[in-house]
Order: C-alpha cells, then sequence, then structure tokens
C-alpha cells in the first residue's frame, strides 16, 4: 500500500495520529512532523537536509539542541588563571621569578607580605617578604616557592666562601685587594678560570669616566 502516494500519505498519517485529511492540511498550513519530539511544528523551525525528499531534517531544532546538551559531558579542565603558555625552563631563575609575580597580581597566589615567614614567623609592615624557590630553578618547580622575609631570604643564599689555595675568604674579602666590586668579581668567575679571576687586578684602577663636557668658563 506504501507504493502508491496514497499509501504513503495514510502510513504517515497514522504514525502521527490523525487522518489523512488532516495531515494533509497540516503540511498545506506549513507545519511538519517532528518526529523525535512527537508533535506538529512550523517548517521553517527545521534545519535544511537534502537526503530527505521535502529537503527539512526529520526533527525540529528545539529538539535537536535538546539531545546535544542531553549528550555534552565537559571535560575536566585544569586552570590557567595567571599562567604563562610558554613551557617552563629548567634553571631560568629570571623566569621562575616572573611567573611568580603574575600569579600574585591574578590572585592566585596571595601577597608575600600577607604570609608569616616561614623561618623567623615575623608578620608585619615593617620588613618585606618574598617569595623563594627553595626547591631550585627546575621547570617542575617554578610554582614551589615558600614565603620568607627578605633578612632570612638574604641569610638562606647567602653566598659560601670562596675557597683558593688553601686559603677560604669571603668574596668581599678577594675582591678588596684587587680593586674591583663583588660583583665584578662574580662575573670574573662566571667567565674567567679560578685563578685569574683571584689574581688579576684591576686594568683601570685610577680611570674616571668623564660625564659631560668641561665648561672652562664655570672653571
Amino acid at each position: 500500500m506504501a507504493q502508491t502516494i496514497e499509501g504513503a500519505l495514510k502510513i504517515a498519517a497514522k504514525r502521527t495520529g490523525v487522518t489523512p485529511e488532516q495531515y494533509e492540511a497540516n503540511l498545506e498550513a506549513g507545519f511538519k512532523w517532528c518526529t523525535r519530539g512527537k508533535h506538529w511544528e512550523d517548517s521553517e523551525k527545521f534545519c535544511s537536509d537534502s537526503s530527505r525528499h521535502d529537503g527539512l531534517a526529520s526533527s525540529c531544532n528545539r529538539c535537536r539542541q535538546a539531545l546535544q546538551k542531553s549528550m555534552y559531558v565537559p571535560r575536566p579542565r585544569k586552570s590557567t588563571r595567571g599562567r604563562r603558555y610558554r613551557p617552563a625552563r629548567d634553571g631560568d631563575q629570571r623566569q621562575a621569578q616572573d611567573r611568580i609575580r603574575r600569579l600574585v597580581k591574578a590572585d592566585v597566589f596571595k601577597n608575600p607580605n600577607d604570609i608569616p615567614c616561614v623561618d623567623c614567623g615575623h608578620f608585619g609592615n615593617d620588613q618585606t617578604h618574598e617569595y623563594d624557590h627553595h626547591k631550585g630553578y627546575e621547570a617542575e618547580n617554578h610554582e614551589a616557592v615558600q614565603a620568607r622575609c627578605k633578612r632570612c631570604h638574604l641569610r638562606r643564599h647567602k653566598i659560601k666562601p670562596i675557597v683558593f689555595g688553601g686559603v677560604s675568604k669571603e668574596a668581599a674579602e678577594w675582591a678588596r685587594p684587587l680593586g674591583i666590586s663583588v660583583r665584578s668579581l662574580r662575573e670574573r668567575i662566571e667567565k674567567w678560570p679560578l685563578a685569574k679571576a683571584l689574581t688579576t687586578p684591576n686594568c683601570y684602577p685610577n680611570r674616571k669616566f668623564k660625564r659631560g663636557p668641561k665648561n672652562d668658563e664655570a672653571i
């Protein structure tokens, strides 16, 4: 019976629960049967589907959206608030410190001044607190920090004495006879052999840098 147009119309009307005459009247009025919601809906609320005889999908947009929402499963995502997408580098002290500053600015980490010092327990505005990378600057430890007051932070990272020729001295004691600063001595040790860095005196002990041209009239 479905091999004729009349037979197909009767089968479709029977599925919707109406008579063939009512089925044709609904189609002429611009309605279409939603197979998912089991109701009549305006044909303009159906998306296009070229595979069907009338060029419209079998279910309305509202039922399709409800189906998609019921099938949606949210994926757990790790919060990236305040974090940079650039991968962490091993031993990069500057990158680790910049990352902590960004996390503090984004309110992911508390301000270190609002946390007591883990060493001496100091808490107050009379001394600045800082975050200390107590586990080092490896990539996996860039966010592993502890809040310490500035005094305890400096004490923890105090420069160890330099041993050379069986003599142990502080960096300042090695730099003073050479006529250079401690900072210059550190730069020497990084670039030069230790023996050369601790025995080569300052090449320009009396050098004075001019800040500008002399004014003879002022003299």
